[in-house]
């Protein structure tokens, strides 16, 4: 039944094959295959908002007072006084802070994913397998411990991209197409943290020095626009480095090792399956030989077994009867001389 139903699937994918879409579509597979991830993880990325709690955005301000009540506790709620400053000292700073944020972020992202795509393949599915870990990760915590922007929390922030522009970004208007509540952790510090290894171990020379500064522009954009708390940075370096390790140790190394070792134990099953059946067989016959031998013989000693415990019972019975005895009567010679001597 197996076999036919796999000739069936055969024939089919034969003849899916042949189809003149798919034919023309085949040399550009992988093109289609990586494009269809890139989309399936942005729907992903929208659709798991608010997926747990009914009040996300309630939650999420919830959870920036927590935020902001464990920075004061480690002693370092820095950003409001960072902003505070910027905004009365260099006004100017911070309004190219606020394009910083936008343009150094999706427009490199897009570009470097584009390039290192084109012209070294291999790295570009390794640094893509370490973005698609990072954000897996960074969901289950977004649907778990939503956090708002700590410019929602007027209190202490100014939203400074919406105070000195551009106003476009993060407007109402572009609301549903992103999660308002996704700063914990911090996905932009974190895929920068990711491109600057990149392009440490790309650019030579004086350009390495790149991957260094480009995580600390960040860093300074997303905590002085009131983006992200500092918190929610360390959390994404955290996570950044969590998924390099993950991607080295796991799906490269010991992953890879322990399904190559399964595949093999598996065709050597495959292989010897008739023999080994054949010898658990034989073992389990010569088991319960052995188990049916020994209820026989315990069987036919119980007459022994029985005839031995009465004499063991009975000479004990005996002997402690005559300890009885000899005790008694010390005891009455002892009792009758004192009684003589009162």
């Amino acid at each position: 039944m197996s076999s036919r139903v796999s000739l069936c699937l055969a024939g089919l994918k034969a003849r899916v094959d042949q189809l003149p879409v798919i034919r023309a579509l085949s040399p550009r597979r992988a093109h289609i295959l990586e494009l269809t991830l890139v989309i399936g993880a942005y729907l992903v990325y929208v659709f798991t908002r608010g997926l747990i709690f009914s009040d996300a955005s309630g939650t999420g301000v919830e959870n920036a007072g927590r935020i902001i009540s464990l920075e004061k506790s480690l002693g370092f709620f820095w950003e409001p006084g960072w902003q505070f400053w910027v905004l009365a000292n260099i006004k100017g700073f911070a309004a190219l802070l606020n394009w910083t944020y936008i343009f150094t972020y999706w427009p490199i992202i897009v570009i470097a994913g584009t390039a290192l795509y084109v012209v070294n393949r291999p790295k570009y599915y390794y640094y893509r397998s370490v973005v698609v870990i990072n954000l897996v990760f960074a969901l289950l915590i977004f649907m778990l411990f939503p956090v708002t922007s700590p410019f929602n929390i007027t209190e202490y922030f100014v939203n400074t991209i919406q105070e000195l522009g551009p106003t476009f970004y993060g407007s109402p208007e572009m609301a549903s197409f992103y999660n308002a509540q996704a700063a914990m952790p911090s996905l932009h510090f974190s895929w920068t943290v990711i491109l600057g290894v990149l392009f440490v171990r790309t650019f030579k020379g004086w350009f390495r020095i790149i991957g260094l500064i480009y995580p600390v522009i960040t860093f300074l954009a997303i905590t002085i626009t009131g983006n992200h708390f500092i918190l929610d940075a360390i959390a994404g370096g955290i996570l950044a480095v969590a998924s390099f390790a993950l991607m080295e140790l796991g799906f490269r190394g010991g992953f890879s090792r322990v399904w190559h070792k399964l595949n093999s134990l598996r065709d050597s099953v495959r292989i010897k399956g008739p023999q080994y059946r054949l010898q658990g067989q034989r073992l389990g016959v010569k088991l319960l030989t052995e188990s049916r031998s020994r209820c026989t013989r315990f069987m036919e000693a119980q007459p022994r077994i029985r005839i031995r415990t009465r004499q063991v019972i009975s000479s004990q019975g005996t002997l402690y009867r005559d300890i009885w005895l000899r005790f008694r009567a010390k005891l009455a010679v002892r009792l009758g001389r004192h009684t003589a001597a009162r």
